[in-house]
């Protein structure tokens, strides 16, 4: 639906896959990846490994943790 405005809201910044990559959210937070990766390995934000290794995160659980402190 076009409102008439061009302005994108928060949920048009999102993607629509329901699972993240650590890149993807350490740039939608800006943020270093590494901090993403220290709280995951600190299990304060859940993760998910890839088979090849790779992490995911879900969408709603990295709304739901905020931006994380660098």
């Amino acid at each position: 639906i076009y409102t008439g405005e061009d302005t994108l809201s928060l949920h048009d910044a999102l993607p629509i896959s329901r699972h993240v990559s650590v890149a993807w959210l350490a740039h939608y937070w800006s943020v270093h990846p590494n901090t993403v990766y220290r709280d995951i390995n600190k299990r304060a934000l859940r993760a998910f490994r890839l088979p090849g290794g790779a992490f995911r995160v879900k969408l709603s659980d990295a709304m739901r943790y905020g931006r994380p402190n660098e």
